[in-house]
């Protein structure tokens, strides 16, 4: 696949799915994309969302740097979403990003930062507290 963005954020799911403090509260809830059409009953929580929001890439299509938001969800409390996030964070800030999976194809390699520190809310849409922040993917492969 090269180094595409979906490769990067693959990178940036599998470290978070890596830490066991963080599963251990998510399970594999780890998305990439928001619910397009959320029923607050069935969808469970805690979870995190990576959102991709576009970058850069290079002519040679070798390096790249994509922006993403990172959110954590809660139904419980605003507490937990902000926890949550905390433990995302310790995780992923300022880490390198490299695949450990054996037999896969993701062969790029990088980095990711914290750009914006996590602003919180209430998801009228979800019924559920959140935290987002803006991440800094930089890969080459």
């Amino acid at each position: 696949m090269g180094n595409s963005s979906l490769e990067a954020i693959q990178l940036v799911r599998r470290k978070i799915l890596s830490n066991t403090s963080i599963t251990q509260k998510v399970d594999g809830r780890i998305y990439l994309s928001h619910f397009l059409d959320p029923d607050s009953s069935t969808i469970q929580m805690p979870l995190i969302i990576i959102d991709d929001k576009g970058g850069e890439g290079n002519y040679g299509m070798g390096i790249q740097r994509l922006r993403v938001h990172i959110y954590t969800y809660s139904k419980n409390s605003s507490s937990e979403a902000a926890s949550l996030y905390s433990l995302v964070y310790q995780n992923l800030h300022a880490e390198q990003l490299i695949d450990n999976v054996s037999g896969t194809t993701v062969t790029a390699k990088g980095m990711v930062y914290e750009s914006e520190r996590p602003e919180g809310g209430f998801n009228e849409s979800v019924k559920a507290w959140f935290k987002r922040a803006t991440y800094i993917i930089h890969t080459a492969g």
